[in-house]
């Protein structure tokens, strides 16, 4: 290509091609609060407060969205192990994880009513924990 013209296009195009391929990507996170725990929580119980108040309207709500069968349940068992993992590597707290599920809000973007002190004790006393962390909505 010895013409500058011919050359310049063919650069142009070449140019325009490249960019026109490039991916935008653009990335949201939030930052976690700042969170002061009192030093007299040692052992902290995780609870899944997940469960819907209608199974069957929730099955509905899935088949909606184009859910896969159990892909929220075992997205949620996931999260909850995850975060028991990262807490157990702090040598500051003993995690236990309840082994039941509690009814949460209607839908995924709700979140439920706060729980009463009266289950909150209980859980500590059925636990032998000193404090309650709640997964109380995913979507």
């Amino acid at each position: 290509m010895k013409n500058p013209i011919l050359k310049f296009i063919f650069l142009l195009g070449i140019l325009a091609f490249s960019a026109g391929c490039s991916k935008n990507v653009t990335m949201t996170r939030l930052v976690p609060a700042a969170v002061t725990v009192s030093p007299e929580i040692q052992k902290i119980v995780i609870i899944d407060r997940t469960k819907p108040q209608n199974e069957m309207v929730s099955v509905i709500e899935g088949l909606i969205t184009g859910e896969l069968p159990f892909e929220v349940r075992n997205s949620i068992e996931a999260t909850l192990s995850s975060l028991q993992q990262t807490l157990n590597t702090s040598p500051r707290y003993e995690i236990i994880r309840a082994n039941q599920r509690l009814t949460g809000g209607m839908f995924g973007q709700v979140f439920p009513n706060p729980l009463d002190w009266y289950t909150i004790e209980r859980l500590c006393d059925e636990y032998q924990a000193d404090a309650v962390l709640a997964l109380e909505n995913f979507n």
